[in-house]
């Protein structure tokens, strides 16, 4: 398992726990250190990763499952034989059946297979979402050199809204294979081309060498 899988693993499986045992660990809360505040928890409860004023971090899944997938669409799964690790179902629990929207990412899923799901609930539309792999990182905006008005430097969070194999793996999404084929068809692209001017470069010389040897034929008659 690489770095970036296992993060993602603990960070699901962090979140789990504190949707489990936050009431658990209910204290006062501490003051916090150098101006921060307290991310990743609820009120009353031990804080797990301090966050300097400034900083946002990610909200934890609203509830994490493990449920085999009973069929697919271009952008709903839904789940059965759910098993619930953290959190509630509430009214998203059907007769035992989950609907989760993924977007595009629905169509990596196979129907069969069993899945580690932390899911929020989408405010717009009230429904479940998850994920296959977090949000890429806007390198715009704020993150602009200059742009900032502050030095905070804000801690990595791995987002929890993802699903993972049971074991904490991500989903394989057939990604590398789509990018192994475009360069493929790149490559293709350059060298059909390249291959064509090569041949009409060398079937005009062949032209200029026979007429050349032709007229020295004649000139020798």
């Amino acid at each position: 398992m690489g770095p970036r899988r296992a993060s993602l693993a603990i960070a699901l499986f962090v979140a789990a726990g504190l949707l489990v045992s936050g009431a658990a660990f209910a204290q006062d809360e501490p003051p916090a250190d150098d101006g921060g505040v307290v991310a990743g928890t609820t009120p009353g409860t031990l804080p797990l990763v301090p966050v300097p004023l400034g900083c946002a971090a990610p909200e934890p899944p609203d509830v994490v499952f493990v449920g085999e997938v009973a069929a697919t669409d271009d952008r709903t799964v839904r789940f059965t034989d759910v098993t619930v690790r953290a959190g509630a179902l509430g009214a998203f629990d059907r007769g035992g059946l989950v609907d989760v929207r993924f977007g595009y990412d629905a169509q990596y899923l196979d129907p069969g297979d069993r899945y580690l799901v932390g899911a929020e609930v989408d405010p717009d539309i009230g429904i479940l979402v998850s994920k296959l792999a977090p949000e890429p990182i806007n390198f715009a905006g704020d993150e602009i050199i200059g742009v900032s008005e502050d030095d905070v430097i804000c801690p990595d969070f791995e987002d929890p809204i993802v699903t993972l194999t049971p074991i904490g793996m991500e989903v394989e999404t057939g990604l590398l294979d789509n990018f192994l084929e475009d360069r493929t068809r790149l490559a293709a692209t350059v060298i059909v081309p390249f291959g064509i001017v090569v041949a009409v470069i060398f079937l005009v010389a062949l032209l200029r060498v026979s007429a050349a040897g032709f007229l020295r034929s004649l000139r020798r008659r």
